[in-house]
């Protein structure tokens, strides 16, 4: 683990790299002969991750300890779904209340096929994070899903996400009630402007 704010240097890469939105054309034509992942990228660029914490604690004041996060949303007829995660410093994923895996990766993605924990009606992804040294913690994460005869549909981290530093049991649960929580995004502009922090060499 690096030692956090060691350095000034912007960190790559970046889940907040920004893409111009292929024409219809130019997917319709790449579907026809790019594989099912390729493809899942391709829509991926309809929304790019961003870093996200809990509102009430401050980046260059968060504490040890953990922070939780949700997202909430509907399907009807399940047909994929996947996650990819970057973190600072260790994550726990679940999908509806499902442990799926853990891991601590900041620079490259932790990828995640969540398809079999797919259900018709309220899904709820949740991601548990661990600050576990220095003052400074966050959480991007790109989740993809479809429908059946439908389109990719892109749910990354931004303010409609959920997130708090106090939960109850059953939290990764989608029946659990996260109307009081709320999250803090932090953008690539929020970092050019002095708003962002080092994380050893990373900025968020």
């Amino acid at each position: 683990m690096l030692v956090k704010k060691c350095n000034r240097k912007k960190y790559a890469p970046s889940p907040l790299i920004r893409f111009k939105a292929p024409a219809a054309s130019t997917i319709i034509g790449l579907a026809l002969s790019l594989s099912w992942f390729s493809c899942l990228a391709l829509f991926a660029t309809a929304q790019e991750p961003q870093w996200i914490w809990a509102q009430d604690q401050e980046q260059g004041n968060i504490p040890i300890g953990r922070c939780f996060f949700r997202k909430a949303f509907r399907m009807t007829r399940p047909e994929s779904g996947q996650i990819s995660i970057w973190c600072d410093d260790k994550y726990t994923l679940y999908v509806n209340g499902m442990r799926v895996s853990e891991g601590m990766s900041w620079q490259k993605p932790d990828q995640h096929d969540v398809t079999k924990h797919l259900i018709q009606g309220r899904n709820v992804v949740a991601v548990a994070v661990q600050n576990s040294e220095g003052n400074t913690a966050g959480l991007a994460a790109r989740l993809i899903v479809k429908e059946k005869e439908n389109t990719h549909v892109a749910l990354s981290t931004n303010k409609t996400w959920k997130a708090s530093v106090k939960v109850l049991p059953l939290w990764p649960m989608p029946a659990y009630s996260d109307r009081r929580w709320n999250c803090l995004l932090y953008t690539s502009d929020a970092a050019d402007e002095g708003l962002g922090v080092d994380l050893g060499g990373r900025r968020i």
